[in-house]
């Protein structure tokens, strides 16, 4: 499985030894890491206003003007899915741990074994947690949330799966593709499907999603999409 993971800390020596845990641990479970580091919260809030496609964070606590029990309360305003593992040299911090729902801490100097212990339990609560589906995009085995999908877009017998990340291209039929999304998409033309969440604006000719980006809906399910639209949200 593919997971994002971004290590936060403000000692360039602590990121590349966690960046290397990290790595073993996907090599040794089979799993797909995209991983990004950040010398302080305050640069990790920035790209996280941009994508916040993180599953797992690994968080040192004792950094510059923000620590990192501060920035975790501050993603979990937005965030209940996330896994915040904290990294810290000291004891004192372990009670905060609570209010923001860490999944666990982890003391300096980290061991191998307990990182990989950890991460394998974020895992599992990833897989519990929000709903998703897997795709097989050019061999590459990919988790996606359907909460990070905006529109999925036919061409030919393949979909692009348009998302807050990137685009994927998956070898599947737009009909077939649909019938693993649930009851939170619609089609808004035969060769479009939308995520209601996403819908900001509903017009005879296009419907605008809160990406800004546009999808067209045809007159014969121009009905259909706004009555889901309605149901979805009274739901």
């Amino acid at each position: 499985m593919k997971y994002s993971i971004a290590v936060c800390d403000d000692e360039a020596t602590e990121i590349e030894y966690l960046s290397s845990l990290v790595a073993n641990w996907a090599s040794g479970t089979g799993n797909a890491v995209t991983l990004k580091a950040f010398p302080n919260a305050e640069s990790f809030l920035f790209q996280y206003e941009e994508c916040k496609d993180y599953d797992i964070l690994l968080l040192d606590i004792e950094m510059g003007k923000m620590n990192g029990i501060d920035l975790a309360r501050q993603i979990r305003e937005q965030n209940k899915d996330i896994q915040i593992i904290f990294i810290t040299g000291f004891e004192k911090y372990i009670s905060d741990g609570y209010d923001v729902a860490a999944l666990h801490y982890l003391m300096k100097p980290v061991k191998p074994e307990k990182l990989s212990e950890v991460l394998s339990r974020a895992a599992d609560n990833i897989g519990n947690s929000a709903p998703a589906l897997f795709v097989d995009s050019g061999g590459e085995n990919i988790r996606l949330r359907l909460s990070d999908i905006f529109f999925v877009e036919a061409a030919g017998h393949s979909v692009i799966i348009n998302t807050s990340d990137s685009d994927i291209t998956v070898n599947q039929p737009l009909a077939s593709f649909f019938g693993s999304l649930g009851d939170g998409f619609v089609y808004a033309h035969r060769s479009y499907v939308v995520n209601l969440e996403h819908i900001k604006r509903i017009s005879k000719s296009e419907i605008l999603l809160d990406n800004d980006k546009t999808v067209p809906v045809s007159r014969r399910m121009y009905e259909d999409v706004n009555r889901a639209f309605a149901e979805y949200y009274r739901r």
